[in-house]
């Protein structure tokens, strides 16, 4: 704690001495602000001198007279300009110090009811939920993409073994896989552990055939894969699903495409041999949006 300068200079007349002389008895900190307990010190010290100095005055009755009165009218102008009380010199500058002390002894409770520290605070908690907040969404994104690379991997595994063919161009490739594995995911969630794959709902469920019993990987993407895909049949052939190729005019007579949930909901609902047709107006719909 510190003691102001502007009271030294008030008191050094006081205590007969100048401003100069008393402030360069007082020690300072490192910010060459006057320490409160040197202040102390070197006031006390200066106060008995004072009193000698006054006691050897009164001797002299005129002299000691004058001598009680200057301090007295110096009492008062201590006590009214630092607002302080006391019955003695010894008190009035005790009081004025210690009122005049820059600042107060800060305890953690103080700190803690401080304005600034409570809208410190309450800023840093905001960051915090943000950060926080960001970091969630950051974990959510890399754990999706964790999953479709997975899914992707696990997709392209299960179409091979079954002898699905995907196109050989990369762009219709893509365009009919990424198509498939929407689909699939649609409503779905699909959850990895080791080499095992669960197949949940939107609300964390395994998902269940008519009967109650828990629908495989396997069987959930075989329910979809021949909307997309032709399969590999022996000897050669083909059979005539998604990705064959049949006579006609393909579109011809098929229910209207206007979205991508258009084709969804109506190829299952078409016989085997127009799928490939339906998927052609599919292509082409999707190359007019693009």
């Amino acid at each position: 704690m510190e003691i102001s300068n502007e009271l030294l200079e008030f008191l050094a007349p006081l205590l007969g001495k100048s401003a100069g002389e008393l402030s360069e008895a007082v020690e300072k900190d490192d910010e060459g602000k006057f320490k409160l307990e040197s202040a102390k010190a070197v006031i006390s010290e200066l106060q008995k001198e004072r009193l000698k100095s006054v006691e050897s005055a009164a001797r002299n009755e005129g002299h000691g007279r004058a001598t009680r009165e200057v301090l007295s009218a110096k009492e008062k102008e201590l006590a009214e300009k630092y607002k302080v009380e006391g019955s003695t010199i010894e008190e009035i500058i005790q009081a004025a110090i210690e009122n005049s002390s820059e600042g107060e002894e800060l305890t953690p409770e103080k700190i803690r009811e401080s304005e600034i520290y409570q809208q410190d605070l309450k800023a840093l908690k905001s960051a915090k939920e943000e950060a926080e907040s960001q970091f969630q969404e950051f974990k959510q994104t890399v754990e999706q993409r964790q999953v479709d690379h997975k899914l992707n991997d696990k997709l392209q595994s299960f179409l091979h073994g079954e002898g699905f063919v995907l196109p050989k161009d990369e762009r219709r490739k893509k365009a009919l896989f990424d198509a498939y594995k929407a689909r699939l995911k649609d409503g779905r969630q699909f959850q990895f552990k080791d080499d095992q794959v669960a197949v949940l709902d939107k609300d964390g469920n395994p998902i269940k055939d008519d009967l109650h019993n828990v629908r495989s990987f396997d069987e959930v993407a075989g329910e979809f894969a021949g909307l997309f895909f032709d399969k590999q049949q022996s000897k050669g052939k083909q059979s005539p699903g998604a990705g064959g190729q049949p006579p006609g005019n393909p579109g011809d007579d098929l229910p209207e495409i206007t979205s991508s949930q258009d084709y969804y909901d109506n190829i299952k609902k078409l016989p085997a041999d127009k799928r490939g047709a339906y998927l052609e107006k599919f292509r082409r719909f999707q190359e007019q949006a693009s």
